[in-house]
């Protein structure tokens, strides 16, 4: 059955935010975008991007569809339809994220329930879990602070070697500067600066040059 826009009722539609009056501007702005979405793709795309959301194949997904599967990567890199999928997507996965919190603390209070329930043997159960669980927890903040660690020291080594290569190229250009000028020296094309006598000038270009004793 279809909708007056001509969307089945069963088509994956973005839900819209609810935010408070003062950012009623920035709602305005959302719920336009929102709107875009749904000019721009068909009742067809949106069931595609349900499709996929579940979790289905891109064969499934297009089978459910009633579409090729050719047609369905084609829409993949459609930019529309690529913009749409990655936003469903991201809403998804952050609901998800929110069940899987709301999980933990149901599982946690469990825990706690068990540990006084007067059963030794379950009591003793809970323990050990939450026990574990905080073993855990204690070894993956380790694990996360040697990572920051390990960072921040490839950090520093980054810069140390940026370093050394501004060095290396200074270095570089020592070279050249020094071996045109050497090269100058010896065909006689250098031109003395003003800042050396006549005399010390003959000198060094005598000294530079190849049919000197």
């Amino acid at each position: 059955m279809r909708t007056k826009t001509g969307i089945p009722k069963n088509a994956f539609i973005p839900k819209r935010r609810t935010v408070p009056k003062p950012a009623v501007q920035k709602a305005d702005v959302e719920a336009d975008e929102l709107n875009d979405g749904l000019d721009k793709l068909s009742a067809k795309q949106w069931n595609a991007i349900a499709s996929l959301l579940e979790g289905k194949t891109l064969q499934a997904a297009a089978d459910a569809c009633n579409i090729n599967v050719r047609t369905l990567r084609r829409w993949l890199h459609d930019a529309d339809f690529s913009e749409e999928y990655t936003r469903a997507r991201r809403q998804h996965l952050d609901n998800i994220a929110g069940s899987l919190l709301t999980a933990a603390q149901d599982a946690a209070e469990t825990l706690m329930r068990l540990l006084k329930c007067g059963d030794p043997l379950i009591e003793l159960r809970a323990a050990k879990a939450i026990l574990q669980i905080s073993q855990k927890s204690v070894e993956n903040s380790d694990v996360q602070k040697r990572v920051r660690d390990l960072e921040k020291h490839n950090a520093l080594q980054a810069v140390q070697i940026h370093k050394l290569e501004a060095t290396n190229k200074l270095l570089q250009q020592s070279k050249d500067e020094y071996g045109a000028m050497s090269h100058s020296l010896i065909t006689g094309t250098f031109q003395r600066p003003d800042w050396i006598t006549s005399s010390a000038w003959d000198k060094i270009v005598r000294g530079n040059s190849p049919n000197r004793q």
